[in-house]
This record gives structure tokens, C-alpha cells and sequence, in this order.
């Protein structure tokens, strides 16, 4: 490589790894609302029920502030939702999700509660 080339090369180095160095080490960008999936949450404290966009585990009760709602599934024989734990066990877990009272499975699809 002669002397004059060296410097345009060392830039187009540096170029290139600035360009690239937020994709590659840029972290995590935020999805917008309304892209998020709506879930049934259930409040383990009250059982209350509601639908929200899936952000985290535990989210924040609407009425109370707290950090008290989990991902609910669906008990038929109870018609009601339970909860079921933090989304990332839902997401990497195989266990199938039984109703504490009937043993039987859950199901992810059931009555929908009304948005607050």
C-alpha cells in the first residue's frame, strides 16, 4: 500500500465501524404500542382481569399503581382466568399450564375482559 493510500484506508475503516456500530452493539430499540399483542393480565392479589398490551411481568395495575398483574390463561370449568406467571416462562417453558382447582389444561383463548 503507498503513503498517499494509507490514510483514505484507515477512513473508510473507521466510516465503516461507526456505521456500523449501532446495529451491532446499539441494544434493544422500543416497539411501539401498537404493535404490541393485547393479553389477558390477572391481578395475583385480587384476581382481577385485563387487557393490555404485553410490555413486561409483573405490569402495573391500572386501578392500583402496583406492579401486581401477571399473564393469565383460561379455566374452562372455572370459566375464569388464572394466573399463570412472568411472560418469559410462558414464552420458554414446554410445561403445560394446569388450573390449580380442576387440574385440567389452560387455555390461552377465553372470554375477553374490557379494556380499562
Amino acid at each position: 500500500m503507498t503513503a498517499n493510500k494509507a490514510p483514505l484506508t484507515i477512513a473508510a475503516v473507521v466510516f465503516a465501524g461507526l456505521a456500523c456500530y449501532p446495529v451491532l452493539f446499539g441494544g434493544s430499540t422500543t416497539v411501539p404500542d401498537e404493535l404490541l399483542q393485547e393479553i389477558v393480565y390477572v391481578d395475583k392479589d385480587s384476581g382481577n382481569v385485563f387487557l393490555l398490551r404485553a410490555r413486561s411481568s409483573p405490569e402495573l395495575n391500572p386501578e392500583t399503581g402496583e406492579p401486581t398483574l401477571v399473564p393469565g390463561m383460561y379455566c374452562e370449568k372455572c370459566n375464569a382466568w388464572k394466573p399463570v406467571g412472568p411472560i418469559e416462562m410462558l414464552q420458554t417453558s414446554r410445561v403445560p399450564r394446569v388450573c390449580p382447582t380442576h387440574k385440567t389444561p389452560l387455555l390461552l383463548e377465553g372470554p375477553l375482559p374490557e379494556t380499562p
